[in-house]
């Protein structure tokens, strides 16, 4: 007859396998509704262009090359995402290590044609008379993307912090798809598009109480480090010292 020390160990294992698989479908979840999130907000003007109507195609302006080559690495940023959320999942984690570097290189290039896909808007002045508050949200948007992946790398050994600092900044990304929702709730509204981002870090927040009956310290600096940055995008962007450096930026990408 077993032990009561063997009875425990096993429950004790039955409990862990329990929460890793409860753990990986909740980030399955968020990796499939971003995935929608992104298709959504991006079908009318560019997944199915001409084959569904765009909210007000007047307000919208012709993409330009830059704008063109961001969306195909965000494109694939977000399916390696999902494919390393996948692999994960399948417990196929030397497989997940060593797409890793790929990874990387996608961050950097989401970084660098991230904010040359800005800086186009900024030149070509959209939306007219607001394009430095627009330039301002596709910078801190990147930025924000990119700061928190650099901190996911360095916690890379430490899977707990890792994914969830990969989760929020791929939702620090959300705005762009967001306000391009076929809504009037969302559509081209820079505020109503920022606060939608917010309701993604609500089930991570809330994913943290049930698995660990706190919030775990990555979702909580993470997501106060984004909220934080677009809050205070918006009067910033009202300041002449912002204006000065956005017309600087337009100087000389023209």
């Amino acid at each position: 007859m077993a032990s009561p020390a063997a009875h425990a160990k096993d429950r004790g294992s039955s409990s862990a396998l329990a929460v890793r698989r409860h753990e990986h479908l909740f980030f399955s979840g968020m990796a499939v509704l971003l995935l929608a999130t992104v298709f959504v907000g991006f079908a009318p003007t560019y997944y199915l262009a001409g084959m569904v109507p765009a909210p007000d195609p007047s307000r919208l302006t012709l993409p330009s090359g830059i704008i063109r080559v961001h969306a195909v690495v965000s494109t694939i940023w977000m399916l390696l995402f999902a494919t390393q959320v996948s692999l994960v999942a399948a417990r196929r984690v030397h497989l997940h290590r060593r797409l890793g570097v790929l990874g990387l290189l996608a961050v950097c290039a989401m970084f660098v044609t991230g904010l040359l896909a800005g800086t186009d808007t900024l030149a070509r002045n959209v939306p007219p008379g607001r394009a430095e508050l627009l330039y301002i949200v596709n910078v801190s948007m990147v930025v924000v993307f990119a700061v928190l992946m650099a901190f996911a790398y360095r916690m890379r050994n430490t899977p707990p912090a890792h994914k969830r600092l990969v989760l929020v900044a791929n939702i620090a990304l959300l705005f762009a798809p967001l306000i391009r929702f076929p809504t009037a709730l969302l559509y081209l509204d820079i505020p109503a598009a920022t606060r939608a981002s917010y309701l993604y870090l609500l089930p991570v927040i809330l994913y943290d109480f049930w698995s660990v009956r706190r919030i775990h310290p990555a979702t909580l600096w993470s997501s106060a480090f984004l909220v934080f940055v677009y809050e205070v995008r918006v009067p910033v962007a009202e300041t002449a010292a912002w204006h000065a450096f956005a017309a600087w930026m337009r100087s000389h990408a023209l």
